[in-house]
């Protein structure tokens, strides 16, 4: 095999998914006494000077997740907004159907009247028991074959689930506007240090001409029937939505990214995901990172993919998340997301350099 496939000073370098362990930061006052009420009223009452509580991801203002420590129990607890309360029952209802299916789930908590979700007049609640483990880190390939087996088994486990639990719908790939947005973008390029920031926009400079190919070569801007193709699937298979436990067992998280979306394009899409992963790890070790990529795509038969159908899918999902953030950006003027786009850019190259270590 070719050992430059993973080398570059760009590919397959450590990223936000590479930690291993969950972050976790103190909340403010006011979230505190909003959650131990939530307790107190639906659950059970919990006393405050022994009770620990922290934001995962150690960003209050976007986290929707909150760990609960009481004494030697803990819980996560997650918060929406009222409005949001049948999409908090959705996930709810996904946790419990999956539960029965064994499929390897947090478990719900239920409120003292039996209730999966509870509100409080402002927010919604839905209380679940913690899970002890480190995020998926790729550093073995038992780990990787579990992995891949796990998304088997819970993708044939949703298939007979009724498709209006999808807690945000159908993921379309086309919102109707990707034509305009992309002629924006390429006519705007002199204004991109404005829109973007220096930085950003020279890493679009730098990586326009793989971006222009990738959107022509998989037909972005053309609306393929093939993407009309919907089953409930879980679409953000990432490693920091599997934790690895103290026996090496998979427990799938972020059971909010269930939703109606074409198949092959989130499979596809999670194995780049596991898979850069483990790269990353074996980067000095082509032939084992090699072994792994040939072996969890072996996995996914299921999904009948070729090597040029695990490349193509991956890119397309790929360039609908740049096509998000562009939304975002000239539509919204929302520039939170800009930081993401050098790492969707070198995604490009890398779905590439994996997927060509398969056979065919």
């Amino acid at each position: 095999m070719n050992d430059s496939l993973f080398a570059g000073p760009t590919l397959f370098q450590p990223d936000i998914f590479s930690k291993a362990g969950p972050v976790y930061a103190q909340t403010s006052v006011e979230r505190r006494h909003s959650i131990v009420s939530v307790f107190h009223d639906h659950y059970f009452p919990i006393a405050p000077k022994t009770t620990f509580i922290s934001c995962i991801g150690g960003n209050e203002i976007n986290s929707m997740n909150f760990k609960i420590d009481i004494g030697t129990e803990s819980y996560i607890i997650k918060r929406m907004p009222e409005t949001a309360s049948q999409r908090l029952a959705s996930i709810a209802e996904l946790h419990r159907m999956l539960c029965e299916k064994k499929i390897p789930v947090p478990q719900v908590v239920q409120g003292r009247n039996g209730e999966a979700c509870v509100c409080d007049g402002t927010d919604c609640w839905l209380l679940m028991k913690y899970v002890e483990g480190q995020f998926f880190d790729g550093s073995t390939l038992m780990q990787v074959f579990k992995v891949a087996e796990c998304f088997n088994e819970l993708s044939a486990a949703l298939r007979t689930l009724p498709p209006s639990l999808a807690p945000q719908g159908q993921i379309d790939i086309h919102q109707g506007d990707e034509g305009d947005l992309w002629n924006e973008f390429k006519t705007g390029k002199s204004n991109w240090d404005t829109v973007f920031g220096s930085d950003i926009s020279a890493a679009l400079t730098a990586e326009f001409s793989r971006l222009e190919a990738a959107v022509s070569d998989n037909g972005f801007l053309e609306h393929d029937p093939i993407f009309s193709e919907m089953v409930l699937i879980h679409m953000d298979w990432h490693p920091h939505n599997i934790l690895v436990d103290r026996n090496d067992a998979i427990h799938v998280l972020d059971v909010d990214s269930i939703n109606m979306m074409n198949p092959s394009i989130a499979a596809a899409f999670g194995a780049y995901k596991i898979l850069r992963q483990f790269v990353v790890v074996n980067r000095n070790e082509p032939v084992v990172a090699a072994e792994g990529i040939r072996r969890y795509c072996e996995r996914l038969e299921s999904f009948n993919m070729t090597k040029d159908d695990f490349f193509h899918f991956s890119a397309v999902e790929i360039l609908r998340r740049i096509f998000i953030i562009m939304r975002l950006t000239y539509r919204n003027n929302n520039l939170d997301w800009n930081f993401v786009l050098p790492m969707h850019l070198a995604a490009l190259e890398e779905t590439k350099n994996i997927f060509d270590c398969l056979p065919g």
